[in-house]
């Protein structure tokens, strides 16, 4: 949890505080698909619970256009969210989403990802530079990971893979067969 804190301390001074406490993320609801774009943050889990509760036929979360999430922590209680009210997640061809978007994509019942959908994955750093697959396995920063991925049924072993497919300060965009290997994706349409 040191690293969250770390990095809640780098994002304040990075980010004027009206970024980080505004909405910046856009939700809407259409028919049973409830579409999410924008950057996720500490507002999102209640502005997708509230979308969850005011609409009781929603079967899926469609992932526009994220580029991640500024909140570490609140992003993982999203996904639990999104997973415990047994939703799909689906990505559109045009879609595209990076870093802590693909940890809410996981979260699906079902994870539907359109050929030509950009699914983005990194590693995480802290402060001082330390990236994830600096640490070994067993290192209690990675627990809150491992809880997750195994709660969202998505294999623990995707999280490794994301700590070696690119540095913190670059991205790796999976191929549809990645997608597939890793049972990131449980289709590809």
């Amino acid at each position: 949890m040191k690293r969250f804190a770390l990095g809640l301390v780098a994002l304040a001074a990075a980010c004027t505080s009206s970024e980080y406490s505004q909405d910046i993320t856009d939700t809407f609801v259409e028919g049973d698909r409830l579409y999410v774009s924008g950057t996720l943050n500490a507002l999102t889990y209640d502005e997708i619970a509230q979308q969850i509760l005011a609409n009781p036929g929603l079967t899926t979360v469609v992932l526009e256009d994220i580029d991640g999430s500024i909140d570490d922590d609140v992003n993982l209680e999203t996904g639990l969210l999104i997973h415990e009210a047994g939703l799909d997640t689906y990505v559109p061809a045009d879609g595209q989403i990076e870093s802590g978007a693909v940890d809410l994509f996981c979260a699906g019942k079902n994870r539907i990802a359109e050929s030509g959908a950009k699914i983005g994955v990194h590693s995480w750093a802290a402060e001082d530079g330390l990236e994830g697959g600096d640490l070994p396995q067993d290192d209690p920063e990675d627990q809150p990971y491992i809880s997750y991925f195994e709660q969202v049924t998505c294999p623990v072993s995707f999280y490794w893979y994301t700590l070696e497919a690119a540095p913190a300060g670059d991205m790796h965009y999976m191929s549809e067969d990645e997608l597939l290997a890793h049972s990131v994706a449980t289709e590809i349409r």
